[in-house]
């Protein structure tokens, strides 16, 4: 891994961890452990935490220990799974993040937890995706959550392993690249895992995705990890551009700064307007506002519309906000609906 990736990454997982206590002063012990631990597994940092506690010659937690196995465990059984989902999809899908971002930015799939599988396909190829996805023990998820209605969710009734099928890169009220455009750009990456290549996002169109990625999960440290990896590898000015093209030069401007802020060397900080700024200073006391699991679906509706009022142009904007509107958390496909039904 690039040294300066590897640097920032413990840092943040150092800010992570002990912005958990409410004493910052003194030093780490195994009384404490417990609370660094679950704020490392809340960030989904689990990795980086562990080569913290190493660089620092403190010792690693046995229920550390064991969430690490666990993890190669479900990298081995979400690589099966895309390896089958190569072999079985007769439709254009694409791998979204997951084990081409972790080999092709990290250099191992250890140093990024995955949670899940992404897949973008067709809105018109749903049904083949569902029977396929079925045949290889699948099921969609009854509870699907109403502001993330670009995709939806099943769950393997086995191996418990989820796969998120996506039919649009951003949701509807935010812009993104046509479907179809982007499968029709794909890379294939010859993952050394697979061993067959698997299509994933054009380099552009991932940054493009990361951006995404990190507002729709509120400027979260994985997603910074993610964007200061891209950063890392690819020339900056050729995904602003790409974002331009598409309306969100704001959005990853305030991503961008987000990164340096947090301590991701730039050789060109974005430039900001003052409202921008006070976006990026509020977001996170706006997100900690809501504690329970119904009050988190409002911040999550919230700021999606914050994030519409960041679009590039006034006409963007106003239909960014009038789609939020229609297209809301009290919307659900008749189509899922049913098919929930059933």
């Amino acid at each position: 891994m690039d040294p300066k990736l590897e640097r920032f990454a413990l840092r943040q997982i150092e800010m992570a961890t002990f912005s958990a206590l409410k004493d910052k002063t003194k030093p780490v012990n195994e009384g404490r452990m417990d609370v660094l631990v679950a704020a490392a597994i809340a960030h989904q940092c689990v990795p980086f935490f562990t080569q913290y506690l190493q660089n620092e010659n403190i010792e690693i937690p046995k229920n550390l220990r064991t969430w690490n196995r666990d993890a190669s465990a479900r990298n081995l059984l979400y690589t099966y799974i895309l390896k089958q989902v190569a072999v079985e999809f007769d439709i254009p899908w694409l791998v979204l993040k997951g084990i081409p971002l972790a080999e092709s930015l990290f250099g191992d799939l250890k140093w990024r937890q995955s949670t899940d599988l992404d897949l973008l396909i067709l809105w018109e190829d749903l049904d083949s995706a569902l029977m396929l996805l079925q045949k290889m023990g699948f099921v969609l998820e009854r509870k699907i959550r109403p502001w993330a209605y670009n995709q939806i969710a099943l769950r393997h009734q086995k191996h418990h392993a989820t796969i998120e099928l996506h039919w649009r890169l951003s949701l509807p009220y935010l812009p993104a690249p046509s479907t179809k455009s982007l499968l029709n750009n794909a890379r294939y990456f010859d993952s050394t895992h697979l061993g067959i290549p698997v299509p994933t996002l054009n380099n552009d169109a991932t940054f493009f995705n990361l951006i995404m990625h990190f507002h729709q999960h509120y400027a979260f440290i994985k997603g910074g990890i993610d964007l200061a990896a891209w950063m890392s590898h690819s020339p900056l000015e050729e995904g602003l551009s790409f974002c331009k093209s598409h309306g969100i030069l704001k959005l990853a401007n305030i991503a961008i700064a987000t990164t340096a802020i947090r301590g991701f060397t730039l050789p060109r900080f974005p430039e900001l307007s003052r409202t921008e700024r006070g976006f990026l200073d509020k977001r996170v006391s706006i997100q900690n506002a809501f504690e329970n699991e119904e009050d988190s679906k409002s911040a999550s509706y919230f700021k999606f519309i914050q994030n519409a009022l960041f679009l590039d142009s006034d006409e963007q904007r106003v239909q960014g906000l009038e789609k939020s509107v229609l297209w809301g958390p009290h919307r659900f496909s008749d189509y899922l609906q049913n098919f929930v039904r059933q």
